[in-house]
């Protein structure tokens, strides 16, 4: 009986699974995903991509459009054209007014779409950033109130910017008329020292709900003691805003989807929240959310105390090899004692002794 039992309920199952057809809206072209942050106070960015049906097969494709920022009293602001581009727009929006309300108006492929006006969300409260390590790495953390915020959801970023110096000062050159390392009398050190920056535009979502909106030694940056972030004039910027339940609501299905792999409970697709709407045609699909916040900062400093040394290995190479070695961007830069306890002349690439060609810049860079 139990097995007759076990066999009506598969069949009853089996029974309620049906095709699974996407509910998204049919389209012979790809539709446009708008999202844009609009940041009182700082520089706003909007990006446009595209979302393509399901059974089309489309060449890689960029929308090209153009728009602007507007508040409840129609003032425009346009985007800065030296830095923008047809699917990136930056504007500067450093004196927009926290008491104004405002909307995204983009033009692209001959339509007009417009984000919901709204006022900017109250930014959460770093109350105090701290830098600390243990044997093998260094830690930022900030204490966040976001408890007069009207949810418990927070978005953090930051910036970074550092002084780094080269692994080796080149000693020698090799000259391949003669086949040998020469000794450089005055050693160029215009490379030694270089900048280095790191911009983390993608926010890290976090749910105080369980905290009363308060959150003390958040963990935001962490790198090794080895890193060159430890060599000089470390410093970073904090940034700290306040999520909205409805873009709460967008980036989890965003994230659902992305990471689904296609079961049968997996979200619908065609059910993403936005608050943007095709103005000029009400029924054109449109996907995509913008932002309008405040921020709070705050900065962290660090000298080297915390930097354990660390240099890239060099070869010592045979006499036979240098000539092979020379041809493929390897050179000689300095005395050097290998880990098998061989002393002699180490060859390495350009990035162990030009900061440039290690990926840094000799202008100090804006933080």
């Amino acid at each position: 009986m139990k097995r007759i039992s076990a066999y009506i309920l598969l069949l009853a199952l089996w029974g309620c699974i049906y095709p699974y057809d996407a509910d998204l809206p049919e389209s012979e072209s790809p539709s446009l995903v708008i999202e844009g942050n609009i940041r009182i106070g700082d520089i706003s960015e909007v990006t446009l991509s595209y979302v393509f049906p399901l059974d089309r097969v489309f060449t890689h494709v960029v929308p090209n459009g153009t728009g602007y920022i507007e508040d409840n009293r129609g003032n425009r602001y346009n985007p800065d054209n030296s830095l923008s581009t047809g699917n990136h727009l930056v504007f500067n929006t450093e004196k927009l007014k926290y008491n104004q309300k405002y909307r995204l108006v983009i033009e692209a492929d001959g339509e007009t779409y417009t984000s919901t006006l709204t006022s900017p969300t109250v930014s959460p409260t770093i109350q105090l950033s701290t830098v600390y390590a243990d044997g093998l790495s260094v830690f930022i953390s900030s204490n966040i109130d976001a408890s007069e915020c009207k949810t418990p959801y927070i978005a953090v970023r930051y910036d970074e910017v550092w002084q780094f110096h080269s692994d080796y000062i080149k000693m020698y050159e090799f000259d391949p008329e003669w086949g040998v390392p020469v000794p450089i009398a005055n050693p160029d050190m215009t490379h030694y020292w270089c900048w280095n920056t790191n911009k983390v535009m993608l926010e890290r979502i976090v749910d105080l709900s369980n905290s009363a909106g308060l959150v003390n030694n958040l963990g935001i940056i962490s790198f090794a003691r080895t890193d060159n972030r430890n060599h000089k004039n470390y410093k970073a910027k904090i940034h700290v805003r306040s999520v909205t339940e409805e873009e709460y609501r967008y980036r989890n299905a965003l994230a659902s989807n992305s990471n689904s792999n296609g079961s049968l409970f997996s979200p619908n697709p065609g059910e993403l929240i936005s608050n943007i709407t095709c103005e000029s045609s009400p029924s054109k699909p449109v996907y995509g959310y913008v932002n309008v916040f405040m921020e709070d900062y705050d900065y962290v400093f660090l000298d080297n105390k915390y930097y354990i040394e660390f240099q890239r290995d060099l070869l010592i190479l045979e006499e036979e090899q240098y000539m092979s070695y020379y041809r493929n961007g390897y050179s000689p830069v300095s005395d050097y004692l290998g880990r098998n306890g061989m002393l002699g002349i180490g060859w390495g690439t350009a990035r162990c002794y030009d900061c440039v060609a290690a990926g840094g810049t000799l202008t100090r860079p804006d933080l």
